[in-house]
């Protein structure tokens, strides 16, 4: 008998010790921490997202998947830094981080999607990167700069669209960027300053009326165009290192405007390998500076475009043509151009047409430039 009401007792004692258990609230402590500020704890990145002032930073504390897509739609003055904290932010599918409206500075992580974008940024969305890895396509309509980190995609990513599209205003000083496709699309306002850029398609392609392109340094190779600027766009190159092995370093069509007056620019392909192309109806080039290097032209104009060349240096390594001018219009008034093994000094063809016009072709050389070829002929 004493036996059997020790056990009752113990078991009595077992079931009020469960349910204390249970009348125990859940503390954050107790609950998994995703994200801090300050000394707060916060179980989801959202709810810190929500929560944040002017002036905090936001850190990550574990590595995060989502299937749905973080938005961050807060008041311009409430600028804050996400620090990834060498965490990663890891999206799925159509879900990606958007800056829907805010100012925020993303440092020190990974944010990736190998699906589609990482990241987006609207219109009323200020974002600066600085430092971290991104992996995936990054679309900007407001405002974004990139003072360091790496933006890349890989040959197993998503590569249907350019790596980085941009229809607002966006500034890169510095940083990495990379992909196996195309690598930057410009549509608004683009400031290159810095950085190294990487593509196995056209590494810059700048367009439309409000298309807008300023390089100023930076280190540019890709295996197609190194900077294609087309359709009413404008662009000025004063500085940067650009490398080409296929097709154009620069290559500027259909009305758009373009001047360089510094850099370095080399094309290594002996077949197809220009140093400068300009084609169409109101395309306009204009060259006060600069060093090219071509293993075949040097300058090609094409259907009613122009080009002027009044200073610069221009190389042939391989057999080629100075100036060929398929029905577009060369003037040349200075600048120091040295031919190879090219079989003609320069070409000019009246037949170019597009459409149904045909299109005449001029070649004009002053006196000022210094021009070396082994055949001083015309065609």
């Amino acid at each position: 008998m004493k036996q059997n009401l020790k056990k009752f007792f113990a078991l009595a004692v077992l079931c009020l010790f469960a349910v204390a258990l249970l009348a125990i609230p859940v503390s954050a402590a107790s609950s998994k921490t995703v994200a801090t500020i300050g000394k707060k704890n916060f179980t989801s990145l959202e709810k810190a997202i929500s929560a944040v002032n002017a002036g905090e930073t936001i850190v990550l504390k574990t590595n995060v998947t989502c299937t749905s897509t973080i938005t961050v739609n807060r008041s311009a003055k409430t600028a804050f830094t996400l620090d990834l904290n060498g965490k990663t932010l890891t999206f799925k599918k159509n879900a990606c981080f958007y800056l829907k409206k805010g100012t925020v500075t993303i440092t020190n992580g990974k944010i990736k999607n190998t699906d589609t974008k990482a990241i987006k940024v609207a219109k009323n969305g200020t974002l600066t990167i600085n430092g971290g890895t991104y992996q995936g396509n990054i679309i900007n309509q407001g405002t974004m700069t990139v003072k360091k980190g790496t933006i890349k995609r890989t040959s197993t990513d998503y590569t249907t669209t350019y790596l980085i599209s941009n229809s607002g205003t966006m500034t890169i000083k510095g940083g990495t960027f990379s992909t196996t496709a195309n690598l930057l699309e410009n549509k608004g306002k683009l400031v290159l300053s810095g950085g190294k850029f990487s593509s196995e398609g056209f590494c810059i392609a700048n367009s439309t009326k409000k298309g807008r392109l300023t390089i100023k340094g930076g280190t540019f190779s890709a295996s197609s165009t190194c900077v294609d600027n087309s359709e009413s766009a404008s662009c000025t190159i004063t500085d940067g290192t650009f490398t080409s092995d296929s097709g154009y370093i620069v290559n500027n069509m259909y009305s758009a405007t373009m001047k360089i007056s510094g850099g370095t620019f080399k094309n290594t392909n002996k077949s197809y390998g220009h140093a400068l192309f300009c084609q169409g109806s109101g395309s306009v080039l204009t060259v006060t500076g600069g060093r090219f290097t071509s293993a075949f032209d040097s300058i090609t104009c094409n259907t009613g475009a122009q080009v002027t060349v009044s200073g610069g240096t221009f190389t042939m390594t391989d057999n080629g043509i100075l100036f060929k001018a398929w029905g577009g219009t060369i003037r040349i008034t200075g600048g120091t151009f040295k031919g190879s093994n090219g079989y003609k000094y320069y070409e000019v063809n009246d037949s170019a047409t597009s459409g149904d016009t045909v299109y005449k072709a001029k070649v004009t050389i002053s006196s000022k430039a210094k021009v070396t070829a082994r055949y001083n002929k015309f065609s």
